[in-house]
């Protein structure tokens, strides 16, 4: 009774919103959890109600925290339904940034685990319909597909919540196959279940949400804006601002679609106002957690040194009673003492390693977590920054002034974009092994996207030219990490070369590819030739950039089974040899 009455309180808490009273609530049914040795009560007030709150109040950090220490205690427990918990926990925190194929990952790892272990859950097919979802915004329809099967043969007709998530699926699948008919059918299934059923008020937004995605694939602009209204009034839209941000953009690009420029601008310039706040918000929460869980790390290093303290001067107040107790009568004793503490000073030597290295593993785990979630922050005021100058640059085509002040915010915006993404992928790239290259491309393709996004860059006296030797030629390689590599060097050489040519081309022998990109700019010093592939390594301090690109160029390099040099024989400018095995 006691325990019912804990987690009816957390339920209250919860679902009124009350997070101050909700952390110690929660604690409070932990324990009474483990008291009456129910596991399952345990692990669903800690992971479905404490860490879904916290990802509700947008503090992906203390959530990421819990998560781990939930699936550690699961794991020691060996608790099936708890890891699955755990699961389910870091798919949302990924979805809810953005971060699909971790999201769909832990979606599968739980959906795996139930089957394999054969847990009951009756709400698994709602897990295929989340896991479908994920896979279509990433274009894996085959996957999508396979999850919608195999969700709606164990869904249960009579529950109208599972057959609206499965519907959902079903329809954001037809919408991205364009089959709008079947699409429509599974809209108005899933409005009649909500006009039909009292309990389904509560994911009325997610109704509208869908609505939402229907209206805009098939271009009803007008009821696409009235169902945004709608969603600026209900929960969670109301209250939680990278929510309501979002329909911001929506309407902006609704306008945009429609020719409503002015309207666009202004519905743009309040998403992009809303996302400074949010991003100043969310800045501030990650600081805040972060010295969150440092308080919580130290009290607890703090608590261990303590105790290991008080052990070793036990441990030594009674080895100096038996050192002097025995010293004198029996000399062998004496010995086996001695060996007995190194022998122990070496295990908690061990032992100290061993929790070092956890450490460590754990906070590179967090720091992955942190990187992509600024990634997603840092990412979109920059792109709603490009996609506002753009609109601005289209609005005042005839007035130059004005247009080239646009244009200069694209191009600072686009260059701090890429500087980003240089240090972003650096540190990713870092903490791979290698890096796949068996897509099968044509040979041309990479050439062609490069040359293509360095062309607006090129000075008027210089040439820029693509010189291909096959045609036709498909060959086993990873055309974005190719084409990033080109993009890189043939950007370097717009940059130094004010007159004359840049050239791109290549040819195959032995085996090999090898890309010469070619330009008569300033060159590089013989001496300086490797120095420049070190990292924030600058010839020329005024000029633009980290120093990280021709770094990052030859990490790639050697992670896709080639390298990349400089020719020391080319003195008319700079030639980079990008070479790269030959597979077809």
């Amino acid at each position: 009774m006691e325990l019912n009455a804990a987690w009816l309180k957390v339920d209250f808490y919860y679902f009124s919103g009350d997070t101050d009273k909700i952390e110690a609530q929660v604690e409070l049914a932990k324990k009474l959890s483990k008291a009456c040795n129910n596991p399952k009560a345990y692990y669903f007030i800690w992971g479905n109600r404490l860490i879904t709150s916290y990802i509700i109040q947008n503090k992906m950090n203390i959530a990421l925290y819990e998560v781990n220490k939930m699936l550690k205690e699961a794991e020691q427990e060996d608790y099936k339904p708890g890891i699955a918990e755990c699961f389910r926990s870091f798919a949302v925190i990924y979805l809810s940034q953005g971060v699909l194929p971790l999201a769909i990952e832990y979606f599968q790892k739980e959906i795996d685990l139930y089957e394999s272990e054969d847990i009951p859950n009756h709400n698994l097919p709602v897990e295929y319909s989340s896991l479908a979802q994920c896979a279509i915004e990433l274009n894996r329809v085959e996957q999508a597909e396979e999850a919608i099967k195999k969700g709606k043969a164990q869904m249960d007709i009579s529950d109208p919540y599972q057959v609206f998530t499965m519907c959902k699926a079903s329809l954001y699948l037809y919408l991205h196959q364009k089959e709008f008919t079947k699409a429509l059918e599974e809209l108005q299934t899933m409005e009649k279940l909500c006009a039909e059923n009292e309990n389904m008020n509560q994911f009325i937004d997610s109704l509208h949400d869908a609505q939402l995605k229907y209206y805009r694939k098939t271009r009803q602009h007008d009821k696409a804006l009235a169902t945004i209204d709608k969603l600026s009034k209900e929960e969670p839209y109301k209250s939680t601002v990278y929510l309501s941000n979002g329909l911001n953009k929506d309407r902006g690009n609704i306008y945009r679609e429609t020719g409503k420029f002015a309207d666009a601008t202004q519905a743009y310039w309040q998403y992009i106002q809303g996302n400074d706040t949010l991003t100043s918000h969310t800045m501030q929460n990650a600081i805040s957690e972060f010295n969150t869980i440092l308080e919580v790390e130290l009290l607890q290093k703090d608590k261990k040194a303590l105790w290991l303290d008080v052990q070793k001067k036990q441990l030594h107040v009674t080895y100096l009673i038996i050192a002097f107790m025995f010293t004198l009568s029996i000399v062998g004793l004496f010995f086996y003492i001695r060996i007995y503490k190194l022998n122990t000073k070496l295990k908690n030597s061990e032992a100290e390693l061993r929790i070092a290295k956890e450490k460590a593993e754990k906070t590179s785990l967090m720091k992955s977590a942190f990187i992509n979630n600024m990634s997603h922050e840092i990412r979109t005021p920059l792109n709603s920054i490009v996609g506002f100058s753009q609109v601005l640059s289209e609005l005042n085509a005839d007035k130059p002034e004005l247009k080239e002040y646009s244009d200069i915010i694209d191009k600072g915006s686009s260059d701090l974009l890429r500087l980003i993404d240089d240090v972003l992928s650096l540190s990713s790239i870092d903490q791979e092994d290698e890096i796949p290259y068996n897509i099968p491309d044509d040979i041309n393709n990479a050439c062609n996207e490069s040359i293509n996004a360095v062309s607006s860059n090129i000075k008027p006296e210089v040439e820029l030219a693509f010189v291909p030797s096959r045609h036709d030629l498909i060959i086993q390689t990873n055309p974005i990490k190719v084409t990033q590599i080109l993009t890189q060097l043939l950007h370097n050489a717009t940059k130094f070369t004010e007159h004359g040519k840049i050239e791109l081309s290549y040819e195959i022998v032995n085996k090999q590819i090898i890309y010469s990109i070619t330009d008569t700019g300033i060159g590089i010093p013989e001496e300086e030739q490797e120095h420049v592939f070190e990292r924030f390594v600058k010839l020329n301090s005024f000029s633009q950039g980290t120093g990280l690109g021709l770094s990052l160029c030859r990490l790639i390099a050697e992670k896709i089974g080639g390298c990349l040099t400089i020719d020391k024989e080319y003195k008319s400018g700079c030639r980079f040899l990008l070479v790269l095995p030959f597979i077809q």
